[in-house]
């Protein structure tokens, strides 16, 4: 069904909304490559002031890399609805590719509309953020070529892509044309940019016994895949088979061999599309601009790189000429300093350029001066400075022996091999095993909190389980989502209408303390498509909102939103909730099972008792008002005698019906307490109110035609309110009442002295 956008209304800042062409999940794992996009949105959002509704799927997992199911403001049959759209957005960042005619017939509505759309990647329009791929591959292409790869294989993306994918198989074939290697079409087989995508494109390029020593695959994550294929068929990686990647995932440095990779900076590329999106918002404009942003060439050992050699790559050493300079001196020291730098951020440290630069100089500074002092004292205090910032930030401290590989190479440089014999392998000697002390630390801490994290989610899930009542999960939620990063402040669950499956939402949860805003209250209902989050975001500054379906065995019966500046656990929570939902309404079915009467379908006798104890207790609490009609059919025993017992039967449905229909409330309890006699349990109801709906039902029975021959009936009311509630109390006054009813010639309604 296609939405109709409408204006946002005006907002203290502007609303940010993100919508991916893929999940952003793979079942509860994070996609690495929406994460780092999104995390790059985020910062965006903090550091220029704007609200952020991000849309995240949930798919099934890893194992079908054809498997996409974004989570989409239009209900798709390969995707799952959520309320982030046109509607409570000031503009939207989509991330391609989309894949399919109706999500970019989507977007496109919108931008024709005048609402404003950046995208990140590249074929489905513009304006526009991507990466610079035609660069990234040419620069794997001369590099392999350099290692003297002259037959080079090509995995590709998903051919539905009119993006990166088909951007980057251009870009291969062009390239390797101009530097003479081989790129026919049968050196090239699509991955899907997924590992076991690449496995199996690997496998084919195999069994079509094409030959080649290099591949250049259009992700890291196929590179991995092809990886495993060569390493199954005999093949080692690089002794016989160079092997390069794209985008350097977090793992690509880490992997066995470390994978070679063209580096495209995500989070720049997040960032570049809210503050693009925010010139237009705050400018009036649309705009057809396309932002390249720079890819690089990072060396490891995949590809045949030793570690020095990948060192000097990544850091794009300078070879000045000369002896070190002295502290503060300009020359050699600076051209040192900025390699090292250079050479962390394509490693993938999360600090920021300054504060790395900042660093780097005095790592650099207290080196130096060590080696003219003949002390340590110096590069041990730099170290310490460094590792005390480093736990503190959590980034990685094995990342910087990087930096120290390009001081050396830089010394080697500058002075050669004689100048670093000795004292000054000894002080690099010494920086290597602070980082690696530092590292372990990491390390394990990163363990202590990974088991304490494990901890809290088990919890959380157990908590889950174990409710009964939806009305329940809000309270669950409030106490053990916060202990995870993640507030939770919305959920709701789709009410269809017609043959829109989310007409409307039924909302469990509303406000940032994670519980209901009236918990005695009906649930609210909200129109979906016009449900809006500004209230939930913080006066106090801007803040992100993570919005998932919920989905349990492939039905998304609704939606939760978390507050939140990580991904991790969010995907987790939703699938419990979404069990724990499942769970709650098949008890809810079990329950009514042994709650309801055989024959009129009403609710019985036991049912009576616990609403009967439930709704007193909130009398007592709240202060309310609560009210019981009693009814008695009108000489029943000698309808059965006339009739039968199987007209007595049909009598009674027919009794049933006429007080369900005649009922305005869906919260007031209908019983049917025992043989001919029935009960209504008025919630918030008080003595006259009782009486106009016990004679509303008088009437209808008095009025009705289809019984064999009239019907009457005599009604007992009673209520009570507030301390002096009491169940029992309660039945008593209105069987009293209907006693004096039945007394006083039946067919006539007769209430209880009002409670003192």
């Amino acid at each position: 069904m296609s939405t109709v956008p409408t204006a946002p209304t005006r907002r203290p800042r502007p609303t940010i909304g993100i919508l991916a062409g893929w999940q952003a999940y793979e079942g509860t794992t994070p996609n690495w490559f929406l994460e780092a996009l999104l995390l790059g949105v985020m910062e965006a959002g903090r550091t220029l002031d704007c609200d952020l509704l991000l849309s995240c799927g949930v798919g099934p997992g890893i194992a079908d890399p054809r498997a996409v199911r974004p989570a989409w403001p239009e209900v798709l049959p390969d995707g799952d609805f959520v309320p982030v759209g046109s509607w409570n957005t000031d503009g939207l960042v989509v991330i391609s590719p989309l894949r399919t005619i109706a999500r970019r017939g989507y977007v496109r509505r919108l931008q024709d509309e005048g609402h404003p759309v950046v995208y990140i990647g590249e074929g489905d329009g513009r304006p526009a953020v991507v990466a610079d791929s035609f660069v990234g591959i040419r620069q794997a292409l001369l590099h392999l070529r350099e290692h003297g790869h002259r037959e080079v294989v090509y995995v590709g993306g998903d051919p539905l892509d009119d993006g990166d994918s088909r951007t980057r198989l251009e870009a291969f074939h062009a390239v390797a044309g101009e530097l003479g290697l081989d790129h026919g079409e049968s050196c090239t087989e699509p991955g899907f940019h997924s590992e076991p995508g690449g496995y199996a494109a690997m496998k084919a390029l195999l069994e079509r016994g094409c030959r080649f020593t290099a591949v250049l695959a259009s992700n890291d994550n196929s590179a991995l895949g092809a990886m495993r294929a060569l390493v199954e068929s005999g093949r080692r990686v690089p002794d016989d088979v160079a092997v390069v990647g794209f985008d350097d995932q977090p793992w690509a440095a880490g992997h066995i061999p470390p994978l070679t990779t063209i580096r495209y900076p995500l989070g720049d590329a997040g960032k570049r599309a809210v503050e693009l999106l925010l010139e237009m918002i705050q400018e009036g404009s649309l705009r057809s601009d396309e932002v390249r942003v720079p890819t690089r060439l990072v060396g490891r050992r995949s590809c045949g790189c030793l570690p020095r050699e990948g060192a000097r790559r990544a850091g794009s050493i300078p070879a000045p000429d000369g002896a070190v300079a002295a502290p503060g001196a300009e020359g050699p020291r600076s051209g040192t300093v900025r390699a090292m730098t250079d050479a962390l951020g394509v490693g993938g440290s999360s600090l920021a350029a300054p504060d790395t630069e900042r660093l780097c100089a005095g790592l650099f500074a207290g080196f130096e001066t060590s080696l003219a002092a003949g002390k340590a004292t110096a590069f041990e205090h730099s170290l310490l400075e460094l590792v005390r910032e480093l736990e503190e930030s959590g980034d990685p401290a094995h990342l910087w022996q990087t930096a120290l590989s390009v001081l050396r190479a830089g010394l080697l440089d500058t002075r050669g091999a004689a100048g670093l014999a000795g004292w000054a392998e000894d002080l690099l000697h010494l920086g290597r095993v602070v980082l690696s002390e530092s590292a372990e630390r990491q390390g394990g801490r990163q363990r202590l909190l990974d088991s304490e994290y494990e901890d809290k989610v088990s919890e959380l899930s157990v908590r889950l389980l174990s409710v009964h009542e939806e009305t329940e999960l809000p309270a669950v939620l409030g106490e053990h989502a916060p202990a995870l990063g993640i507030h939770p402040t919305l959920l709701a669950l789709y009410e269809p209408a017609g043959d829109d499956p989310v007409a409307s939402c039924r909302i469990l949860l509303s406000g940032p303390g994670g519980a209901p805003e009236e918990p005695t209250a009906p649930e609210p209902r909200e129109t979906t498509r016009a449900l809006t989050f500004d209230r939930l975001f913080p006066e106090s500054g801007p803040r992100c909102q993570l919005v998932l379906p919920l989905i349990h065995k492939g039905r998304s019966p609704g939606f939760v939103a978390f507050a939140t500046d990580t991904l991790d656990p969010c995907a987790a929570v939703a699938r419990q909730l979404a069990v724990a939902l499942e769970s709650v309404r098949l008890q809810a079915a079990v329950r009514a099972l042994t709650l309801r009467d055989d024959l009129t379908g009403l609710y019985n006798r036991r049912f009576f008792e616990s609403e009967l104890k439930r709704e007193t207790e909130r009398s007592r609490r709240f202060r309310h008002d609560v009210a019981l009609v009693m009814l008695d059919l009108d000489h029943f025993k000698a309808y059965n005698d006339s009739f039968g017992h199987r007209a007595g039967d049909d009598a009674l449905r027919r009794v049933a019906e006429r007080i369900v229909s005649s009922t305005h409330r869906k919260l007031d309890a209908i019983v049917r307490y025992g043989g001919e006699e029935f009960a209504i349990l008025l919630a918030e109801t008080d003595l006259d109110g009782a009486r106009q709906v016990a004679e509303r039902f008088r009437e209808a029975i008095e009025g009705c035609t289809d019984f064999l021959r009239p019907l009457t009936v005599s009604a007992g009311v009673a209520a009570l309110h507030g301390e002096g509630c009491d169940g029992e109390r309660l039945v008593l006054d209105a069987d009293r009442a209907l006693y004096q009813a039945k007394k006083e010639g039946r067919n006539r309604v007769c209430l209880a002295p009002p409670s003192s």
